[in-house]
């Protein structure tokens, strides 16, 4: 196909994904360069498994859904398609984040933002909602590191995982956070695990803060 075709074979797969009519991953993930796309069946979020997500996070047109470690954008893309809410991604690799902006801007996909940096630096009171696919593993299996654009260390898992905790600690009763394959630690205390769902390669478990403990005087 020419460029045109290409674009118009894009333009008609997000607008079918948009009325609701599931579409492949392989189809999908020509929105991508070919190189991230290799990367997909290991490190993007199925579609069919994004599409269950967000189903549950961003039904309500309030909620601003913070995907950690977002890489090109592609859960996302898929929830601002497929629900009302808001979609936000933080992406420390920059050739990432431009491809993910790149994609939003040029398909105009709207209520989506994209921050580059890490997610150690964000305010996360900004979102009442989380999804994390296993975003820290790189560090700690060789095997699935991305590339070698970011430092990689068990030392970097461990304070990102020290980090997550402490700031889902410190948000507001009525914060979901969903997740799959896990994110590598535990959840804090308040945290009730609501639904359990198996789907793809692992399960979809969904969080809410539904309690604050208060330290004792």
């Amino acid at each position: 196909m020419n460029e045109i075709s290409i674009e118009k074979h894009l333009t008609d797969m997000l607008a079918a994904l948009k009325r609701g009519h599931l579409v492949s991953d392989e189809r999908f993930d020509q929105l991508f360069f070919k190189a991230t796309r290799t990367l997909s069946s290991r490190h993007w979020t199925p579609l069919a498994v994004a599409v269950w997500a967000a189903k549950i996070l961003g039904a309500d047109p309030q909620t601003r859904v913070l995907d950690v470690g977002c890489g090109p954008g592609k859960f996302c893309f898929i929830g601002a398609l497929t629900t009302p809410a808001t979609y936000c991604g933080i992406e420390q690799r920059l050739h990432f984040y431009e491809e993910a902006e790149k994609i939003r801007t040029s398909h105009n996909i709207a209520r989506i933002e994209f921050y580059h940096g890490n997610m150690v630096d964000l305010d996360w009171s900004n979102f009442n909602a989380f999804y994390l696919f296993n975003p820290f593993l790189e560090n700690v299996t060789g095997l699935a590191r991305i590339d070698q654009s970011v430092a990689l260390s068990l030392e970097h898992f461990n304070n990102y995982v020290e980090v997550v905790e402490e700031k889902l600690a410190a948000l507001p009763v009525g914060t979901k956070v969903m997740t799959y394959h896990g994110y590598g630690g535990a959840f804090p205390s308040g945290y009730i695990l609501k639904q359990k769902k198996s789907i793809g390669t692992n399960y979809l478990d969904l969080w809410v803060k539904e309690e604050r403990f208060l330290t004792p005087p």
